[in-house]
């Protein structure tokens, strides 16, 4: 994400927050050895701990119903999902500005 931001010179902050619900996931992420619930997680997907250790990628936990990425991942119901559509999207002005 910040390659490409940086290509179109669009500001990033640094370090990227990256707002997660999973308990088991954040275990895997901070935990020495992997810890957590996903111990059938390839280690190839070890990348995020070197992203986290390297200071690129700051991860906080969020409850799951404030995560906008909750439409991603769940069936939502319809006010759900629109609540997460527009965290995520904003809302478009009649004249086309954000």
């Amino acid at each position: 994400m910040s390659y490409v931001a940086d290509e179109l010179n669009i500001p990033m902050p640094s370090p990227l927050i990256m707002l997660v619900d999973a308990t088991a996931a954040i275990g895997k992420i901070q935990g020495p050895r992997g810890g957590g619930k996903l111990k059938h997680i390839d280690l190839r997907q070890d990348w995020i701990k070197l992203l986290k250790n390297r200071k690129i990628v700051e991860v906080v936990k969020v409850p799951g119903e404030a995560n906008p990425a909750d439409c991603f991942t769940k069936i939502l119901g319809r006010v759900a999902f629109n609540k997460s559509e527009s965290e995520l999207m904003g809302r478009i002005d009649d004249d086309g500005r954000k």
